[in-house]
């Protein structure tokens, strides 16, 4: 499947040429994505937010990284030291989404989680987001 994204991002560059120093950072970003192990989800995705601070109505996080699809929704990705995804985790993520769809984005309702193995190979997790409603419900109880 892999080998399938990658053949179908070479026939799209070969068919719409880009001028040479875009087509340049374009092949250099999908190698850099496929050499991170990132989800074929994620790969050609452009980058939205990089560790900047977002938020709404008193609540403030800042995510590792926040993706963009060609489709317009955010995709968000948090580096962690451990493997194990934890309930602190999902509720983590979960509120950046919120935020984000606070401020008017279309948001996916999973996140990934970037972490090294004990070999040092990257590896993502796909974890399900809460939904709003149960985002709103945390925030309303214990904020």
């Amino acid at each position: 499947m892999r080998l399938k994204k990658l053949i179908s991002l070479i026939i799209k560059i070969i068919l719409f040429p880009l001028p040479k120093s875009r087509l340049k950072i374009k092949l250099r970003l999908l190698a850099f994505q496929m050499e991170d192990n990132m989800p074929l989800r994620l790969l050609g995705c452009q980058l939205f937010l990089n560790e900047e601070n977002i938020s709404h109505g008193g609540i403030s996080g800042r995510p590792d990284q926040v993706y963009q699809t060609k489709r317009g929704e955010l995709v968000i990705v948090d580096t962690k030291s451990h493997k194990i995804v934890t309930l602190t985790d999902q509720i983590q993520l979960s509120l950046y989404a919120f935020i984000l769809s606070r401020k008017g984005f279309n948001v996916s309702s999973n996140a990934y989680i970037r972490y090294c193995d004990n070999n040092f190979r990257v590896k993502y997790k796909r974890i399900p987001l809460l939904s709003p409603a149960l985002s709103q419900e945390l925030l309303n109880h214990y904020y």
